[in-house]
């Protein structure tokens, strides 16, 4: 009788001991707040020895009211950029992107860690410079793209809440509701920034997926009315919505010397800053502004 009371004490305790350690498991998971988060994404990248993603974004701006059908294109304009991106620390880098908005515009940058070069696809010129001795010096220039997300969103937060999990694709994600301001982005992006949702991959921190919806209406000033007395005001209202697909991400995995070669497309010529035809040089690549050309 004894012995049957001590196998039924076991066997509760046991129990007991299995529920606990089974609720702390889902407590651990589900826990995770989003500064540990937001932690674990700037880590991931910033500890990687190397890095590979492909990201195709869209960027869609409509306009309407004040003087927006007078604007080029009425104002609105629908671009898609693919990019893709590999890295090796300290300073090797390969980045190709693309744009439908132009026939032919594309940009590369390459850097054998020697080397440094930026072509530009639509004048089908290149610079070539001294490589620097780290990427975080290069002072890539990114336009309305993201070259590593999980930095190029979480840098410049204002605001961040964890608002759910998801799916992107077959990949378990955190979906995040955040303010980032980014400067790229002009006048919308910078200042109060831009409301994004963000997917995040619950294995490894990367980003997967971000978006962003804003609708801004901008007061235009008007000219005086021709008896003299103030026009009625007018506004224009901005619409920008971005969406971004982020695959084939590795990390820490082996990227042989060839991706960070560089040959210079048929006809390319090699300039000290790039040149549109029939005017002055600009400034342009990473690293800041080029030299007027010596020929």
């Amino acid at each position: 009788m004894q012995a049957s009371r001590m196998v039924r004490l076991v066997r509760v305790v046991a129990a007991g001991v299995m529920l606990t350690l089974a609720v702390n498991r889902v407590q651990a998971g589900a826990g995770l707040s989003v500064e540990q988060i937001l932690k674990n994404m700037e880590k991931v990248t910033k500890n990687a020895k190397s890095y590979q993603m492909k990201m195709t974004m869209n960027v869609k701006v409509t306009m309407s009211g004040g003087g927006a059908a007078n604007a080029p294109g009425g104002g609105n304009m629908n671009m898609t950029t693919t990019m893709t991106v590999a890295m090796v620390k300290p300073n090797k880098i390969r980045v190709e992107a693309k744009s439908n908005q132009m026939p032919g515009a594309s940009m590369t940058i390459v850097s054998n860690g020697k080397t440094l070069w930026t072509y530009n696809g639509m004048l089908n010129q290149y610079l070539e410079k001294p490589a620097p001795a780290d990427l975080s010096k290069m002072n890539l220039p990114q336009g309305n793209g993201f070259i590593n997300p999980n930095q190029d969103i979480t840098k410049n937060l204002k605001s961040a809440k964890l608002v759910g999990s998801g799916k992107v694709g077959k990949i378990d994600t955190y979906i995040i509701a955040a303010v980032v301001a980014l400067p790229q982005m002009g006048p919308m992006g910078g200042g109060q920034g831009l409301p994004f949702k963000f997917w995040v991959g619950k294995k490894d921190y990367m980003i997967y997926k971000f978006a962003a919806d804003v609708k801004n209406t901008i007061p235009m000033p008007q000219p005086p009315s021709q008896g003299g007395g103030s026009s009625p005001p007018q506004t224009m209202t901005m619409h920008l919505v971005i969406q971004g697909d982020v695959s084939d991400v590795k990390l820490n995995t082996a990227i042989p010397d060839s991706v960070f070669a560089f040959k210079p497309p048929a006809g390319a010529q090699k300039v000290e800053q790039f040149q549109m035809p029939g005017t002055g040089g600009m400034p342009g690549g990473p690293g800041g502004p080029g030299r007027p050309s010596r020929r």
